[in-house]
């Protein structure tokens, strides 16, 4: 039995439509439990399902995606990283700083210094 075949045609109807909604709108914060509401499923089943199709937590997925999209904001050069880590999510600065540099092996600082970008006065 597939991993698909556990879960409920509609189940995977809905965690593949929030997954869509995340990626289009990665810049939206919303909590697990109000996705989940909002989508008429269980926080427990959207949890257990999303991490059965896509190997990931959504919590992790929605992080990932806004840290991808924070890529994009300190390439246009046009926001501070504090400008950025608010944008995305990150109520401290630093704590945006350290996830990005946890997963791509450099601070967002540097990265706007890499790719030609304004400099942050942090």
């Amino acid at each position: 039995m597939t991993k698909e075949n556990r879960l409920r045609k509609r189940t995977q109807i809905v965690i593949h439509a929030l997954k869509n909604d995340i990626d289009s709108n990665p810049l939206k914060c919303k909590k697990v439990s109000d996705i989940a509401s909002e989508a008429g499923i269980g926080k427990k089943r959207l949890e257990a399902g999303f991490k059965l199709l896509f190997a990931i937590t959504i919590k992790q997925y929605q992080i990932l995606r806004r840290l991808e999209a924070s890529q994009q904001l300190l390439d246009e050069g046009a926001h501070t990283i504090q400008e950025i880590a608010y944008k995305i999510g990150y109520e401290q600065p630093n704590s945006f700083t350290k996830a990005f540099k946890k997963l791509y092996g450099t601070t967002p600082t540097d990265w706007q210094n890499r790719t030609g970008q304004i400099q942050d006065p942090q």
